[in-house]
């Protein structure tokens, strides 16, 4: 399909082909890998990413790792893969459209906490070749925010200088529920390694300052807060895609400690998120689950600062409901989802711009309690459900519109959000 803008090469969207050519031949050993398309992407680093060995057997299980290992670069707009026979073995041959090197882009950000805010970022998904992400941003309205993030990608068999992610953000913005004017300073370290394909680990650090205009929020008399931490993870990956997947399991284990040589905060602070992916009948239909629970060390107020309590409600906890329906220490939260694709992946190009996007509905059902108490846990029990709407990209979430019922029984709620449900729910500011 093209739609007339100055015409054809202006606005297009055209079909993504199939990953896999029809005759593929499986079962022989790879004389040769070709790669065809990657004109920023380096050689030595899909072929390090791809399962497939040249003088190894072709399987359809190292052709799915493939697809799936390269889709979760975020470099590619399509990818295709077809073999040629020669004698007894197969020359494998991955053709691949890259992104645009240079992104800038508009940024609309929505939170219940603050409402919309806007702005502008530059990115490179594929810097210096090496499929490392490297942007900056800002935002102004709801909440003003600029950060910058690079992540390099988890590329199997790679050392500790690598498979790294190292995020800052500064937030200034009106604290809702908690009524005060909070500035806060991010930064984020993650290092990670494989056991195997499908398990990974890694060291984390942290580094968190707060700032109220109000007495009485933080833990320090002086009205900032400083939080040092440690953590580490252990993650197991058997999704077959990296987003919104329709087969699998992924699960996470993350263990964090609050505070350092006896600074404001106290705590240590375990996540347990686990997500089971069901196929139904096709790749169009399917059922997923999401189960998040955080426990946490200390007491409120003494070792833990008000604003680092959870609050149920709103478009990434429990929907149906308003943000701070519950509060707590701890939290568990339960979704189901049932997903159809409206439409799959297409390439969508404006200008030189050009990129691949797919929408899919949903409906779901979320359940859910915060405590801080033993009484608290069994008497905070909230649930809601509704129907929505995704847009998706490859490798993220453009946006997701999501219509709730649940507080109150019948009343309906608006919930917008930016990113999986799944992942954005493990945010302070939801």
């Amino acid at each position: 399909m093209c739609i007339l803008l100055s015409g054809c090469n202006f606005f297009s969207v055209s079909d993504v082909p199939s990953a896999f050519d029809d005759d593929i031949t499986f079962g022989m050993a790879i004389k040769e890998i070709r790669l065809e398309g990657n004109n920023d992407t380096r050689d030595d680093i899909i072929l390090a990413v791809l399962a497939s060995k040249e003088g190894e057997v072709y399987t359809r299980e190292t052709a799915m790792l493939d697809r799936k290992w390269l889709v979760q670069l975020g470099v590619f707009t399509s990818l295709f893969f077809d073999t040629i026979e020669e004698a007894d073995s197969v020359v494998l041959i991955v053709k691949m459209t890259e992104v645009n090197k240079y992104t800038p882009a508009p940024i609309i950000k929505v939170t219940d906490e603050n409402g919309l805010s806007v702005g502008a970022s530059i990115s490179t998904p594929n810097a210096l070749g090496y499929a490392a992400k490297a942007s900056a941003f800002f935002t102004v309205g709801g909440a003003t925010n600029f950060g910058v993030r690079l992540k390099d990608p988890w590329i199997p068999g790679r050392s500790w200088l690598v498979g790294y992610q190292i995020d800052y953000v500064h937030s200034e913005r009106t604290n809702e529920l908690y009524s005060f004017g909070e500035t806060s300073d991010d930064l984020f370290v993650q290092f990670q390694r494989n056991f195997t394909n499908r398990i990974r680990w890694g060291p984390q650090a942290f580094y968190v300052t707060v700032k109220s205009d109000s007495t009485d929020i933080t833990l320090s008399p002086d009205n900032r807060d400083h939080i040092p931490g440690f953590g580490v993870f252990l993650r197991f990956d058997g999704r077959n895609m990296p987003i919104y997947p329709t087969r699998g399991w992924w699960t996470d284990l993350n263990v964090k400690k609050f505070g350092l040589g006896g600074v404001d905060t106290d705590y240590w602070q375990v996540n347990l998120d686990v997500r089971r992916y069901l196929e139904l009948g096709s790749v169009y239909n399917s059922l997923a689950f999401y189960s998040l629970t955080t426990l946490s060390s200390g007491e409120v107020g003494v070792d833990i600062p008000v604003y680092m309590q959870f609050n149920l409600g709103g478009a990434n906890s429990v929907r149906g409901w308003d943000l701070g329906s519950r509060e707590g220490k701890n939290q568990f939260i339960n979704t189901l989802e049932y997903w159809h694709v409206l439409m799959g992946y297409k390439k969508w190009k404006v200008w030189f711009f050009k990129w691949a996007m797919g929408f899919q509905a949903g409906v779901f059902g979320d359940v859910g309690t915060a405590w801080s108490t033993n009484e608290q846990f069994h008497q905070n029990w909230i649930g809601g459900g509704g129907i929505g709407f995704r847009l998706i990209l490859p490798g993220s979430v453009l946006f997701r519109f999501d219509v709730a019922a649940g507080e109150s029984g019948v009343s309906l709620g608006l919930f917008i959000s930016g990113r999986e449900k799944a992942v954005a729910q493990r945010d302070r500011v939801r």
